[in-house]
């Protein structure tokens, strides 16, 4: 039997840039928010209004990009009247700008305004959180899994806003990010505005994608909305693999049910009795991954990271006991939170499982999770072989460029001289 091969095989960490594992007992620099102009899509309610209040507070310039006039509009007007100088001025560092995330032209308008209007000239970081709900779950009976009546000779088509709202509209966001992060914006010239130009080349640049927890695991009777969530873990784990060429970090959030608009009445019943993932840790994990986390160049930054956010847990290693057994502690495993246990039941962890404290229950322990923290320990050796084929042609793609041209003009293009000569 062949011996397993090592586990830091084909490693691509560092080539891609990736940061170290995120360590969550680290503290962060919020401070460092101040100054840099933040993009949200979906931010004029739910987890993306929750993001704008926080980093405005923090001293970041925000635009907002919604479809909900009135909600985006009173939200700017909100955070010019908490971030006014100490003057009492109006300092004017946010605006709303309105956007139908699955159109195109909708989403280039708002990055060419948010350009524009922003204080710094320029982006420097995008967060795309627009997002819906599964309008016919399966509790409709008018779900995707349900279909009726598609023996008519034009039976409908099923609606998948769902799919274009959170997944080809965060693809429009990523790629128009990708684009206007590396824009270093414009002015009227002179020294000065030269040195700003060279200090915003140098920037951050940051694109944050808010997944969800349907995008980690199974969830049933939401399908389009699974699927969707799914996509962009996808966009994410392939996007993380060359951003760093662009100097953009890309980063992913994932959380889990929580109270938001997003979560209609009917959602919230099937999740009575359940663990909520709060605001505040989800508004917390967004900002370290925003924030600077200490540490020298691109170490003080989290690049190429995932972080999922639920409901407060304290994991427990070992075997323990049942209710009132476990060493002093109550512990559940996580595939049996809601059983029940006699006294003297013995609770053992299976392969995969871990022990939850009853802690769970009472919202302590901790809220964040790194996810596919390991895809680029090691990899196949046909991804190895790609990322270092494109590393290749990003260092030398000026001497590419004059190669074809040259090979171009010698033996491709028609001589016009040769042609034209008569006789």
């Amino acid at each position: 039997m062949a011996p397993l091969a090592p586990p830091d095989l084909n490693r691509l960490v560092e080539t891609i840039g990736q940061s170290p594992p995120v360590d969550l007992a680290r503290p962060y620099d919020a401070s460092t928010l101040r100054g840099r102009t933040i993009l949200v899509t979906g931010g004029a309610s739910g987890l993306g209004a929750a993001f704008a209040r926080h980093w405005a507070a923090h001293g970041a310039n925000l635009i907002i990009g919604d479809i909900d006039d009135a909600a985006g509009e009173a939200l700017a007007a909100e955070l010019r009247t908490i971030t006014t100088t100490a003057a009492g001025e109006d300092n004017h560092r946010h605006f709303f700008v309105h956007v139908d995330v699955t159109d195109w032209s909708s989403q280039a308008a708002l990055f060419r305004e948010a350009a524009r209007v922003s204080p710094t000239g320029a982006l420097d970081a995008v967060v795309a959180s627009a997002g819906i709900s599964d309008r016919h779950g399966a509790a409709t009976g008018r779900g995707f899994e349900n279909p009726a009546g598609l023996d008519a000779p034009d039976p409908p088509a099923p609606d998948l806003t769902c799919i274009q709202v959170n997944l080809i509209g965060v693809m429009y966001t990523a790629h128009l990010a990708l684009f206007w992060l590396q824009q270093d914006g414009g002015g009227g010239g002179g020294e000065e505005e030269e040195k700003q130009k060279q200090a915003r080349r140098k920037r951050d640049r940051h694109l944050l994608l808010v997944g969800s927890y349907a995008g980690l695991s199974a969830i049933p009777g939401v399908p389009e909305y699974v699927t969707s969530k799914h996509g962009v873990t996808g966009l994410f784990r392939s996007l993380r693999t060359l951003s760093y060429r662009q100097g953009v970090r890309v980063n992913l959030l994932c959380p889990y049910f929580v109270d938001t608009p997003i979560l209609g009445n009917q959602a919230m019943a099937m999740l009575a009795g359940m663990g909520l993932g709060a605001q505040a840790d989800v508004v917390d994990a967004a900002t370290r991954l925003m924030a600077c986390c200490g540490g020298e160049g691109a170490a003080a930054r989290i690049a190429g990271r995932a972080l999922a956010v639920g409901p407060r847990l304290s994991l427990l290693k070992g075997k323990g006991k049942g209710k009132g057994k476990g060493k002093g502690k109550d512990v559940l495993p996580v595939h049996e939170l809601d059983g029940e246990r006699g006294e003297d039941e013995e609770i053992t962890a299976r392969d995969g499982d871990v022990l939850v404290d009853e802690d769970v229950r009472r919202g302590k322990g901790q809220a964040v999770w790194e996810c596919y923290a390991h895809d680029y320990d090691t990899v196949d050796f046909f991804i190895r072989r790609y990322i270092r084929v494109l590393n290749t042609v990003t260092a030398v793609k000026g001497w590419v460029g004059w190669a074809t041209d040259l090979f171009h003009a010698l033996f491709v293009r028609r001589d016009p001289a040769k042609s034209s000569r008569v006789g």
